[in-house]
């Protein structure tokens, strides 16, 4: 009986440190004003009674009868029915090796938030589901602005060792260690590129480089840190 409560002990603390990370995270809204700490782009003075039940989850996510079946996702699909997506115009015709097309799978909901379009009281079923209405309360770039991709790194794409091959500057994603680290509960970050990091389809995604929960406590809410290039070069080999 002592192990089980001492085992049960454990666990909150666990998860407690757990919750630590992700209260007063980018994506941590439930004081309704965190999210204006590091950012200008809006001064709206009602930002902070849009979520008015403090609620940390319900924003994107409700357990119970969710608008969408993945994952139990709680907020309006992007009104952008296009996005304009990389393409650098500077580029020479063709350099870009990987087939860049719409946005899909993680990425999709990110762009809930994220497409430049969609304010963030734009969930729950008083007005998430229904046609899109502009920009309401707590708009968020980054990154686009309407719909469009077009100056962000590339999402949606199959990367994999032919395309690593292809380009010449990437490393290998099925044979390429990810930088291994530590998140709060002691789960180690181990494994290659394509194991950590892509999502279905062998597609890297939003999801690749960001972690929406805030696991690994980085910088912009990084898989892998930022201060020495680390994410950078966790796939882009420039020797």
């Amino acid at each position: 009986m002592k192990a089980l409560a001492l085992a049960c002990a454990l666990l909150f603390v666990g998860a407690n440190v757990a919750n630590a990370q992700f209260t007063a995270s980018a994506h941590d809204f439930s004081d309704g004003v965190t999210h204006t700490t590091d950012s200008t782009y809006l001064a709206d003075a009602t930002e902070g009674v849009w979520n008015p039940t403090a609620d940390k989850c319900n924003v994107c996510h409700e357990a119970h009868t969710p608008g969408f079946a993945n994952p139990l996702w709680h907020r309006n699909m992007s009104v952008s029915a296009t996005f304009t997506v990389y393409g650098d115009p500077s580029l020479p015709s063709g350099s870009l090796d990987a087939t860049v097309g719409q946005p899909d799978g993680e990425t999709v909901m990110c762009l809930t938030c994220h497409d430049g379009v969609a304010g963030l009281d734009q969930y729950g079923w008083a007005n998430a589901f229904g046609p899109g209405t502009g920009a309401g309360t707590g708009y968020v770039p980054p990154h686009p602005f309407g719909g469009d991709l077009s100056s962000d790194h590339p999402v949606s794409f199959v990367y994999d060792a032919g395309l690593a091959t292809t380009d010449g500057f990437l490393f290998d994603p099925t044979a390429t260690a990810v930088p291994t680290q530590t998140a709060f509960n002691g789960f180690v970050q181990n494994g290659t590129i394509q194991d950590v990091l892509l999502g279905a389809n062998d597609k890297l995604q939003c999801s690749s480089c960001h972690d929406v929960h805030n696991k690994w406590a980085n910088d912009h809410l990084l898989n892998v840190p930022y201060t020495s290039s680390e994410i950078c070069e966790t796939c882009h080999d420039k020797g």
